[in-house]
This record gives structure tokens, sequence and C-alpha cells, in this order.
């Protein structure tokens, strides 16, 4: 059964951890301090308190852009985890976290009081872990500092703090059907799983491999060309990986330039519903999708989808 986060209130303590990437590789060196404060100023200014290792940055691989090194982003991980924090609210995405949760693994780290884990990408990994082993749900929505550099638009701000103070319940989408099994009258009463596709596809055979049965399954990719996309897709219908879920839907993946021809291909293959729901992933739209909560998925000609918070 899956838990439940409780919605936050003025001086909760906000998490910020870095389990992958630190800021985009600049000519400022001191851009992930920089970057850090604002973060800290807007959970300020929402009258939230604003926590975080003075470890959280440190030494890194250049080429991966590592915030810090494995051990420390895992020591910091499991610190945030055992917190009094109630919210883990990761830095930003890239890449780093399957080393992270594997830290967790090794060091047999029993399930920590339940907490509000938010961010996608690379986070992917850290959603379907806690699905997998804690059934906790979480929410697939901006970074830490895509929120403090306001790299989003202003509704998909607005719209992730009303969640996280409970004052928005449920959030709802208009879909677009890619096939003849979306746009049959039906509906489908389940959960979201999923996120970045990379992350996905990399995810099978793993602890943290994404939760399909009987769920709905998001996908979004960011960096990968519409040939690279395909052959995802091509490996997921050889293996039939794709047999158990009861839906699919497909955010933003950019490029964007012929990717239309990739995603309906992938539609027109299988038989279960796909659906299109831009406005989620890497672009400056990236509205929050709750994962591991009731989801309500109408399919037929003008489909939608709403999901609860919580």
């Amino acid at each position: 059964m899956m838990r439940s986060w409780q919605p936050l209130k003025e001086n909760d303590k906000v998490r910020i951890i870095a389990p992958g990437a630190g800021s985009p590789l600049t000519k400022e060196p001191n851009s992930n301090w920089a970057d850090l404060e604002k973060c800290c100023a807007l959970l300020a200014s929402w009258r939230l308190t604003p926590i975080y290792s003075p470890q959280i940055f440190g030494e890194h691989n250049s080429y991966y852009n590592f915030a810090n090194a494995d051990d420390k982003r895992c020591d910091d991980f499991i610190d945030a985890l055992n917190s009094d924090a109630q919210v883990i609210w990761p830095f930003r995405g890239g890449y780093g976290s399957d080393r992270v949760i594997k830290a967790i693994i090794n060091n047999n780290i029993k399930e920590p009081k339940p907490k509000l884990i938010i961010g996608f990408s690379d986070i992917t990994n850290i959603h379907n872990f806690i699905f997998n082993h804690w059934q906790w749900p979480s929410l697939h929505a901006l970074s830490m500092r895509q929120l403090g550099l306001s790299l989003v638009n202003e509704q998909d701000i607005a719209e992730i703090r009303s969640i996280i103070f409970g004052e928005k319940l449920e959030t709802s989408f208009s879909l677009q059907p890619l096939n003849n099994a979306a746009r049959v009258n039906k509906i489908i009463q389940t959960k979201m799983t999923g996120g970045n596709l990379t992350l996905v596809q990399t995810s099978v055979g793993t602890p943290w491999e994404t939760p399909l049965k009987n769920n709905i399954l998001l996908l979004e990719d960011v960096g990968e060309l519409p040939y690279r996309i395909a052959r995802i897709f091509q490996q997921f219908l050889a293996s039939n990986y794709l047999s158990s879920v009861q839906a699919v839907i497909l955010g933003d993946f950019i490029p964007e330039k012929d990717i239309d021809i990739v995603l309906l291909e992938l539609a027109k293959s299988i038989s279960i519903p796909v659906l299109r729901c831009k406005g989620i992933g890497h672009t400056s739209n990236n509205r929050t999708i709750p994962l591991g909560t009731d989801t309500i998925l109408t399919l037929g000609d003008n489909p939608s989808m709403v999901i609860k918070t919580r």
C-alpha cells in the first residue's frame, strides 16, 4: 500500500541535495553556491526553512560534472533521508543518482520516515526506488535549481507551490490521442510511474527498475536525437517491455525536430493507449506529475487525466 506525505506548513524544512550534477559548467567558478543561495532565498520567501550539507558541492569529476565525489553525494542523500526534513528536493538532475542508490542498497539502509521527494530527469531513478522498496509517492516536477532561478514559467512554479502546501488536491491534464486504442471510450484507474525515457531504459534489471505492471507509464527525454529515441522504442517493442502497462503518456522530447514521426510510429506499433501531454520535461514548461498516487485516465476523442497529488 502506498504511503502518503503531509502538506507543508510554515517553517517546515526542505533538504536540498545534489545526488547528480551541479550547475552547468560555466566560466563562473562559484555558480553552484550562487545558484544555491537563490534557491534558499526562494524557499525562505515561501516561509520554508532550506537546509543543506556544507559538503553538497565539492570535488567532482569534471567530465560528469558531479556536484561532489560519489561517497560525499551518497552520504548526503542518506543523511537527508534520516533527517527531520519534510521534503528532499534535489538541486538538479544530470547524472549520478544510480550511484547514490547503490550506496543505499549496499549499506542496507532501512526505510526512514516517509518524505516527499521532488525532481525529474536523473531523479527518475530515485522515484523508482522509493516506489518499489518503500511505497512512497513522489512528485515528478521541476528541480530546485529550476525553481530558484525561475527557469520555468510562473504557472508551473505556482502549481508546485500549491501542491506541496496542500492547497491543490489533484492535477488535471488535457491529452492528445496518438493511436486508436487511446480513442476508445474507456476509463483507466491506476497509478503513474516513469519519467525520463533513458533512465527508464537503463533501469531494466536493477533494484530501481521502473514499476510497470498495471500502471500508466510517463516518458520524456532531452538531448537524444529522434533515431536514438526510436532505437529505445524498438527495444521496448522487441522485448514486450510495455506489455503490462495500462497506457503510455509521452511528454516533451528535446530536440523536437522530427520527434512526432518517432512517437507516432511507437503509438501505431502497440495495442495499448498512447497519448501526448506536452509541457512535461526539459523546457520552460514543466508541470508537476504526481507519481504513485490515484490516477484516472479518461480515453476517447478528447482524452483527459486527473491525478491525486498525494
